[in-house]
């Protein structure tokens, strides 16, 4: 649940679509420094920026070996563009080569400190290593830039990992910052029904599950959540129908093993 590759990838693409029409207004006077990625000018022209645009789209394929090959390419040209760091720490990532990864986000963040995707993508990092409170700092430092174009992923994803601490009531603060920022934002909505399945308002959670499907498709994990909201609320037909929709579009996935083994 926590931020998706898409939106880094969007933010990223965003970058190189605002220096092709010459600037943004988020291109103020200290922007530099603050928005790194969407900020700062210099580095939106940057040469080496095309190794991180065709990094990101060959770690979209699957082809990591390729996007590695293209991004160590940028660096030898270019070792100080964040860019490049950025996107080869998030490959390094689905490698599996935490230390790689790790060292990779550093140094995207020793040459552009305040650029709040590198920090918020760290977090992202720190909490899948079971990192919870490293995460949450990150997270909570992403939002101190006021130029941060999305607040409502760094306060989802800090939702995320206090759930993984566990501390509910964090996490319900967290998620709720994140939806008054943006009502529609999907992450939350299903992180928002899942916490308020484990805190048993089944009709609540029943709610954030609606709101999710009027904005965003069914992932196997929100279907798995859906199945067993209406278990608990004993609506049989519906919850035969979300089982039905899991199977047949996730077969393989763990949620429709846990439905197969009648979790």
């Amino acid at each position: 649940m926590i931020l998706r590759l898409k939106y880094l990838v969007a933010a990223l693409f965003l970058a190189f679509f605002l220096s092709a029409c010459g600037g943004s207004s988020s291109s103020k006077d200290e922007a530099g420094s603050s928005t790194g990625v969407l900020g700062d000018a210099a580095s939106r022209n940057r040469q080496s920026d095309v190794y991180a645009k065709l990094g990101l789209e060959y770690m979209r394929t699957g082809q990591l070996d390729v996007a590695l090959q293209k991004l160590h390419r940028g660096l030898d040209r270019d070792p100080d563009n964040a860019n490049l760091h950025y996107v080869i720490a998030l490959v390094y990532e689905r490698l599996g080569e935490a230390d790689s990864a790790h060292e990779h986000f550093q140094e995207g963040l020793s040459l552009e400190p305040k650029n709040s995707y590198i920090i918020n993508a760290y977090g992202t990092f720190q909490c899948k290593q079971k990192n919870y409170d490293e995460a949450i700092k990150l997270f909570k430092r992403a939002l101190e830039n006021p130029l941060y174009d999305n607040p409502e992923v760094a306060w989802s994803n800090a939702g995320y990992c206090a759930a993984q601490i566990p501390d509910k009531e964090q996490a319900e603060t967290y998620l709720r910052t994140a939806l008054r920022i943006n009502r529609e934002y999907p992450q939350a909505l299903a992180q928002m029904a899942n916490l308020m399945l484990d805190k048993e308002k089944y009709l609540a959670a029943r709610g954030y599950l609606q709101r999710y499907q009027a904005v965003a498709n069914p992932t196997a994990a929100t279907l798995w959540t859906c199945v067993r909201v209406e278990r608990q609320l004993k609506n049989k037909d519906e919850e035969a129908s979300c089982g039905l929709l899991l199977r047949n579009k996730y077969p393989d996935s763990d949620e429709t093993a846990l439905l197969r083994d009648g979790y």
